[in-house]
């Protein structure tokens, strides 16, 4: 999320500003969770160079107009109580989550006239799909739940509650501002990589509040809310991160501004993600490392290797020694495009895993009950990776005819 300080805004004012300008439809008959077409172009006569907060929107734009509509409808809300630390979990993660929901579309609208990967137009599109329902939904809970369906304030006492109990969700919800992110998008040279590095960070933070909802929300229906929060935006995390890898050589965005790059930790024991992609992992080769990056077998694929099953990597090298025809080099193209395309953010949680637990190590921020879970959390994410590369050979053999596969076992002959 953008680290520019403004006003806090109140989660109605936030939902209110995204119907206004289009990004939700309204009621009177509209049904409000359908995800409006946009009518207007968010970063027509937007700014160049590095937004700074509302001084830096141009006047009379569709951002800067939505913008001064939230700043406007903050100042006219009149603030309820809010909950001190003893309040129910269950309403601080909706009054959280809505304006977290609500904070990437206007991100999502002024970036989908202007990507060129159309897998990042689908991240787009999903957000659309997915996240304004998801924010009606919330409202219908909180309406049943507690009486009224608008989210509390964002005030102080609101963001202290918030930080009490999912620990780095207030000072994030004090940062958050929409649109400072579009003015940022709208600025950038490369709108796919901007569009990468503001959503990555966005979805992390929507998943770190939905774990922390499995473990301490009361209902079932928050729950099984926070569950599809978790399962839908990792989903998004893996293919921009891949999409990321592919055309810019890293899946991970570098740390905004604020981010710590130093080692210090989230206060879960873990350091935060954008300062342990800095640090070497000491327990792997360089070599090893980069092959994960980008998505290579490293190692993972030997049981399959020695034993005589063949990679899809490989076999395109050697088609035209073991005869491919052409429905199976296509096959075969297949397979390898979706390996990598799982494999490259697969990889990347692997080793954010490792590094983060070196750094703990080496810090003594762990304790043992914490190490062997984490221990547990890194061989997953590595059984996980292997497993991937482990099926693509799986599926290239079923391709090949047993005359080319034991071919493919002569010309690489087990080491």
């Amino acid at each position: 999320m953008s680290t520019h300080k403004t006003a806090p805004r109140t989660a109605a004012a936030l939902l209110a500003a995204l119907v206004l300008s289009g990004m939700i439809a309204s009621g009177d008959g509209a049904d409000a969770r359908q995800a409006a077409t946009p009518a207007a172009d968010p970063c027509a006569a937007a700014p160049t160079g590095e937004p700074d907060g509302m001084a830096g929107m141009a006047t009379g734009t569709p951002a800067a107009d939505m913008v001064h509509d939230m700043a406007a409808m903050a100042m006219a809300t009149t603030t309820v109580a809010t909950e001190d630390a003893a309040a129910e979990f269950d309403r601080l993660y909706i009054d959280g989550m809505i304006p977290h929901h609500a904070s990437i579309i206007p991100v999502a609208r002024a970036a989908l006239p202007r990507l060129t990967d159309e897998r990042l137009r689908e991240v787009a599109r999903a957000i659309f799909a997915i996240q304004a329902p998801e924010i009606e939904e919330l409202r219908g809970y909180r309406a049943r739940f507690y009486g009224s369906p608008d989210a509390a304030p964002m005030d102080e006492q609101t963001m202290a509650a918030l930080e009490r109990a999912m620990p780095g969700t207030g000072a994030m919800m004090a940062q958050m501002d929409p649109a400072a992110e579009v003015a940022s998008f709208c600025a950038a040279e490369d709108p796919d990589l901007a569009f990468i590095d503001l959503t990555i960070p966005h979805h992390r933070s929507a998943i770190e509040m939905s774990e922390a909802a499995l473990d301490q929300a009361t209902r079932d229906e928050i729950r099984a809310f926070a569950e599809r929060v978790i399962r839908d935006q990792q989903r998004e995390i893996d293919v921009l991160g891949a999409v990321r890898a592919q055309l810019y050589g890293s899946a991970t965005p570098e740390p905004v501004d604020g981010e710590s790059e130093s080692g210090g930790h989230d206060g879960h024991g873990a350091m935060p993600r954008s300062a342990a992609a800095k640090l070497p992992i000491r327990a792997l080769p360089a070599e090893t490392v980069e092959q994960i990056e980008r998505g290579q077998g490293a190692g993972f694929a030997l049981p399959a290797e020695r034993n005589g099953v063949p990679g899809p990597s490989h076999v395109l090298e050697l088609a035209d020694r073991l005869g491919l025809s052409g429905d199976q080099r296509a096959q075969t193209q297949a397979v390898f495009d979706e390996m990598r395309a799982a494999a490259i953010p697969a990889g990347a949680r692997y080793l954010d895993a490792e590094r983060a637990l070196e750094a703990d190590l080496r810090d003594g921020a762990v304790d043992e009950a914490e190490l062997t879970a984490r221990v547990a959390e890194v061989s997953r994410l590595e059984g996980e990776l292997a497993a991937i590369h482990l099926v693509a050979h799986v599926k290239t053999a079923s391709i090949l005819t047993p005359d080319q596969v034991a071919a493919y076992s002569r010309l690489r002959p087990a080491s």
